[in-house]
């Protein structure tokens, strides 16, 4: 990302074969494992792994501490933009730094939180004020959130997310609870059963016969279990 201390363009990655865009952006393959993208997933990961090193380090440094860290350590590149140096910012002093930017309040609107990029169903673009399963008031859930009652039980905001297992912030229990998708729609296309093909979890069990709950069947890796 342009103005961040992490690769941000050009970044090979691995290859998915007959992805979307492995097949939209053929021209963009490296070699037939590889795959030229335009970096911004990787250079978060980069970022994620350095900040988690570096707070392994000194655990207690600031969110504002570990920004200026690194982009005053950075290794100046052509253009203005800065790469990475972890060794640098280890060494360096603790800056005394506090951003201005003031506490988001959540009230956004999340048609802008999108940009360019719209989720498509069906030649149906998600737009607006909406969310998969209809109208999103921002400043209703920002209440809601700090409150504590955006979640009860595994419905978020009167929408069921999951079984009630899940408290809001975390599984009460270890295995699926039964919850079902109602078919909810945005723009009067609707989500069906028959999207999904394949097997299903079922309780805490894989509907095939070699997993169970948490353990192999068998203790061994052999051709009458690995198909």
């Amino acid at each position: 990302m342009l103005g961040e201390p992490a690769p941000g363009e050009q970044i090979v990655s691995l290859r998915d074969p007959g992805s979307y865009l492995d097949q939209t952006y053929p021209g963009a393959r490296v070699g037939d494992r590889y795959f030229r993208g335009s970096g911004s997933s990787q250079a978060a990961a980069v970022a994620s792994g350095g900040i988690a090193l570096l707070l392994q380090k000194r655990p207690t440094l600031t969110p504002d501490q570990v920004k200026a860290l690194l982009k005053s350590t950075a290794t100046a590149l052509p253009g203005g933009v800065g790469e990475l140096n972890l060794a640098a910012a280890v060494k360096a002093a603790t800056p005394a730094t506090v951003q201005s930017a003031g506490t988001a309040a959540g009230v956004g609107s999340l048609e802008s939180a999108r940009g360019s990029n719209h989720v498509v169903h069906d030649n149906q673009q998600l737009v607006g004020e909406f969310d998969i399963f209809g109208g999103f008031n921002s400043a209703v859930w920002a209440q809601a959130a700090r409150n504590g009652t955006s979640w009860n039980g595994g419905v978020w905001m009167g929408r069921r997310m999951a079984g009630d297992g899940w408290t809001g912030t975390s599984w009460a229990s270890r295995t699926w609870a039964p919850a079902a998708w109602a078919g909810e729609s945005w723009a009067d296309e609707a989500w069906y059963d028959d999207t999904w093909s394949g097997h299903y979890w079922s309780g805490g069990t894989w509907s095939g016969h070699y997993w169970s709950g948490h353990y192999w069947s068998s203790s061994t890796w052999s051709a009458k279990r690995w198909k």
